[in-house]
């Protein structure tokens, strides 16, 4: 029996060695072509390569499954740090939460811990270029995974856009979604429902603490159209730094200086998209705050930040009546080429009736050219002062109408913090020494009426 013994383990070596081989193959394979491959989460679980420039799909890199049930599995993310691919096999909506990695070069998953995630179901997920897992479930509770301690957080569960709009509200009135970081931590992030697509940018760094609430910047509003009119589903960055989104039945280019989709191809069955690629630069300038406000005397402010300036040559303001027709009202120089956060304005003489559309086209030297997204002005809700951008950094605006008039910023516990008369007009009030945190703005009027406002400190 010796020799049949020696021969089985000969057998088994060589069989041993030939997986090997294989998987090397397979590992060798995977991320390789960062500028034409995108991945893509089947309902079935199965990870495939999707080719962008025709949305065609190959063959499921994914060799078996987990243990366990599968339930609507989402939130696929690359960890460019260990190679390994990160998601929920069974959704938290679906009974025992089941998370997992899959290791390519192996083909070996490994279950992870669940308590302190997500305990409903969750539509978006990804990984950042540093090895973080982040993910939302369908309450907009923002949530981050170590990789390294096995260990859940909550970050927050409220998201707040640049005009203090509530973000996770907004996304509780959506279905699906997803998220996708860029190389220097920005996290992107989709929401869709009912053929509508909202498209956001949340700056980094990231938390990895529970924090109260979180800033997050719409790129495209929610009343936005999908392209074909059906639910988004995921999105993923090419290389090269263009922007992959796919709804249920196509895969678009997005390009976010004109906000606009092409067509790549079909694309079906599949619930979420990731990639091996984390861009350094997506959008020619980083879009922070845009305000616009107008008073009794036929005056219109418009007051914009932004950072990452580099080969700016300047910005055109645009208004529209409607939405859909623009006319150029002026144009400001850059002031400089770097990274820091700079704020522009410009005021023009008009008088202002009803709705009106507002909008910043930014323009390089070498011609390229982004937009902001679009502010509205409801002449009939200007009455009511208001403070802008929110949440804030290290200063805040606000128009005061009156010429004696004062604020009083006040923290949770009561305390007045800061008391700051203002001027007719527009004022910017620092608030850089203040504590993060809540606080009401106490407007005292003219006539003694006071105004309740709420601002948050980051």
């Amino acid at each position: 029996m010796k020799p049949i013994k020696s021969r089985g383990i000969i057998l088994a070596l060589i069989l041993f060695i030939q997986l090997t081989f294989l998987w090397g193959i397979v590992s060798g394979q995977v991320c390789s072509n960062p500028e034409s491959i995108i991945y893509g989460l089947n309902t079935d679980g199965l990870i495939q390569p999707i080719t962008v420039s025709n949305a065609s799909k190959g063959t499921a890199i994914t060799s078996s499954t987990p243990s366990g049930t599968r339930d609507s599995p989402n939130g696929l993310g690359y960890n460019s740090q260990n190679g390994k691919f990160y998601f929920f096999w069974n959704n938290p909506s679906g009974g025992s939460t089941i998370f997992v990695s899959y290791d390519p070069t192996t083909g070996a998953y490994a279950n992870l811990a669940t308590s302190g995630g997500p305990n409903v179901a969750i539509r978006t997920g990804s990984v950042t270029n540093d090895g973080k897992y982040y993910c939302t479930d369908i309450n907009g509770k923002l949530y981050a995974y170590n990789i390294s301690a096995n260990t859940w957080k909550l970050i927050t569960d409220t998201l707040v856009d640049q005009d203090g709009n509530n973000v996770s509200v907004i996304i509780q009135e959506f279905n699906t979604g997803d998220i996708a970081f860029d190389g220097l931590g920005n996290l992107w992030f989709v929401t869709s429902g009912n053929g509508k697509i909202g498209l956001y940018k949340i700056n980094a760094t990231i938390p990895t603490n529970t924090i109260s609430s979180l800033s997050i910047t719409r790129i495209l509003g929610t009343s936005t159209n999908t392209p074909d009119g059906n639910e988004a589903y995921g999105i993923a960055f090419s290389g090269d730094g263009k922007i992959y989104i796919s709804t249920s039945n196509n895969l678009y280019l997005f390009n976010p200086s004109t906000l606009s989709f092409t067509l790549k191809g079909k694309l079906s069955n599949i619930l979420d998209l990731t990639s091996c690629n984390f861009p350094m630069t997506v959008m020619p300038v980083r879009w922070i705050g845009l305000q616009v406000k107008a008073n009794n005397k036929n005056q219109v402010f418009v007051n914009w930040q932004v950072s990452d300036e580099i080969n700016n040559k300047g910005y055109h303001v645009e208004m529209s009546y409607d939405g859909q027709s623009w006319m150029d009202i002026g144009y400001v120089p850059s002031k400089a080429m770097n990274s820091n956060e700079t704020a522009y304005d410009l005021t023009f003489m008009k008088k202002m009736t009803g709705l009106t559309y507002f909008r910043i086209k930014q323009l390089d030297i070498d011609g390229k050219f982004s937009y902001s997204w679009v502010k509205k002005l409801d002449m009939a809700a200007q009455e009511e002062p208001f403070i802008w951008p929110n949440p804030v950094s290290n200063a805040f605006n606000l128009m005061a109408k009156d010429s004696n008039v004062k604020i009083q910023i006040v923290n949770l516990g009561g305390k007045v913090a800061m008391t700051v008369p203002l001027k007719t007009g527009v004022n910017r009030v620092d608030v850089s020494d203040l504590a993060k945190g809540i606080y009401t703005v106490r407007y005292t009027m003219e006539n003694g009426e006071i105004k309740m406002l709420r601002m948050i400190k980051q």
